[in-house]
């Protein structure tokens, strides 16, 4: 890719005992565009670009800005939401799955909330992903 990187942000926590546990580095780019790559082999799982049209149905005009650089970027303590500033002062948030499918399983849910009680993680993240 010729597009210069903007941001890099990388999670900060995984409790899951799957061998290699999932963990992302999500880099921005100039030209508007977010790719999530996996941390074991930097792989794309997934990229999105902020200067597509977001409604679905919807004139792609209406909702697309023309020059849109995303200056910061971070990943919650779970991983499960990821928040970038553009150099406007935008703020865009993004909805991370650990295991990479459409949504997370109950088990997994559960022993995320527990590890929030008692370690007073902040679980707003979490909820995100329900």
């Amino acid at each position: 890719c010729s597009s210069p990187i903007t941001a890099i942000g990388t999670t900060k926590v995984s409790l899951v005992t799957t061998l290699p546990p999932p963990s992302f580095v999500v880099v921005t780019l100039a030209d508007s565009s977010v790719h999530c790559l996996s941390r074991e082999g930097l792989k794309e799982i997934a990229s999105s670009s902020l200067s597509r049209g977001w409604g679905l149905g919807e004139p792609s005009a209406k909702y697309s800005r023309q020059s849109v650089t995303i200056s910061h970027v971070d990943l919650s303590w779970l991983g499960f939401a990821m928040m970038g500033v553009d150099t406007d002062g935008s703020v865009y948030l993004y909805r991370l799955l650990p295991d990479g499918g459409p949504s997370i399983t109950l088990n997994y849910a559960c022993t995320m909330l527990e590890y929030c009680l008692v370690t007073g993680f902040d679980w707003l993240d979490l909820l995100l992903c329900l």
